[in-house]
C-alpha cells in the first residue's frame, strides 16, 4: 500500500475554504426565500454565487461604518444586525435591527454609507460588490421591484416608529417592540411566541429613545400587568 503524503497546511486551509464555500451556496441558504435572492431565477442565483462573499461575524463586530465609501451591498444570511447612526454630539441612535433575509447597504448618498452596521451575536453575512450586483440588477425588473418594495417598507416602518416614540408611554413602546419582533420572527419561519431578544437592554433603550432604567421598569410593569412572561433574561412570552 502506498502511503499518502502528509497534508500541507495550505492544502488543509484550501479544503476548509472550499467546504465553507459549498455550504454558503445560495441554493442551500435557509434565508433565501425571505431575501432578495428569492426573487432571482436559477441563472441569476448562479451568477450571484460567482461573485458574492460570505463572512462570519462575531458579536459587536462591525460590518461597515457610517461615512465609509460604499463598495458593497449586504444580506443577512443568519443571525442579527444592529443598524445605527452616530449623532453630532456622539450619541448613538439605533435605526433598527435586521434579521435573516434583510438587505442593507443601500444609500441615498451613493458615495458613503449613511449608517453603521454591527453584528449582534454571531452572524453570517453575504456581501455583493456594487458594480457586479448593479450589472445583474439592470437586466432584472424583479430585483429592482423588490429593492423598491423594501425601501418603501423601510420608510413606512420608520414612520410607524416615529409615532410609537412620539405618542406612546414607555411600557407601550416596549410592548409594540416585542410584537414587532414576534411578527418578524413569524415572517422568517422562527417561533413567534415565545420570542428571543438578541439585543441587550441598552440597545433596546437607544432604539426606543428611553433610558436603560426605564426599559427595566417598563418590563417589570408589563410583567405585573400579565402582558408578558419572562422565561429567562433574553426570552419572553407575549400573553
Amino acid at each position: 500500500m502506498v502511503a499518502c503524503p502528509p497534508m500541507k497546511k495550505n492544502d488543509l486551509y484550501n479544503q476548509q475554504v472550499e467546504k465553507h464555500s459549498q455550504l454558503a451556496k445560495c441554493s442551500l441558504c435557509s434565508a433565501k426565500r425571505f431575501s432578495i435572492c428569492g426573487k432571482m431565477d436559477e441563472t441569476q442565483v448562479k451568477k450571484v454565487d460567482s461573485f458574492k462573499r460570505t463572512k462570519n461575524y462575531k458579536d459587536k463586530q462591525p460590518i461597515f461604518f457610517q461615512g465609509d465609501p460604499v463598495k458593497s451591498y449586504f444580506n443577512v444570511r443568519s443571525g442579527n444586525v444592529k443598524i445605527y447612526r452616530l449623532l453630532d454630539d456622539g450619541r448613538m441612535h439605533i435605526m433598527g435591527f435586521l434579521y435573516p433575509g434583510d438587505f442593507m447597504g443601500l444609500s441615498s448618498d451613493q458615495d458613503t454609507y449613511l449608517n453603521s452596521a454591527e453584528a449582534i451575536g454571531n452572524a453570517e453575512i453575504c456581501s455583493f460588490a456594487i458594480s457586479e450586483f448593479d450589472e445583474l440588477n439592470k437586466n432584472s425588473p424583479e430585483i429592482t421591484k423588490e429593492l423598491l418594495k423594501r425601501n418603501f417598507q423601510e420608510i413606512e416602518f420608520m414612520q410607524k416608529q416615529s409615532i410609537i416614540i412620539g405618542k406612546l408611554h414607555a411600557k407601550d413602546r416596549l410592548m409594540e417592540f416585542f410584537k414587532n419582533i414576534s411578527a418578524q420572527r413569524k415572517k422568517i419561519g422562527l417561533p413567534d411566541n415565545p420570542i428571543s431578544l438578541p439585543m441587550n437592554r441598552q440597545d433596546i433603550a437607544d432604539y426606543l429613545a428611553l433610558t436603560i432604567e426605564t426599559v427595566s421598569r417598563g418590563i417589570t410593569e408589563l410583567k405585573n400587568d400579565q402582558k408578558i412572561k419572562m422565561i429567562d433574561k433574553n426570552k419572553l412570552y407575549i400573553n
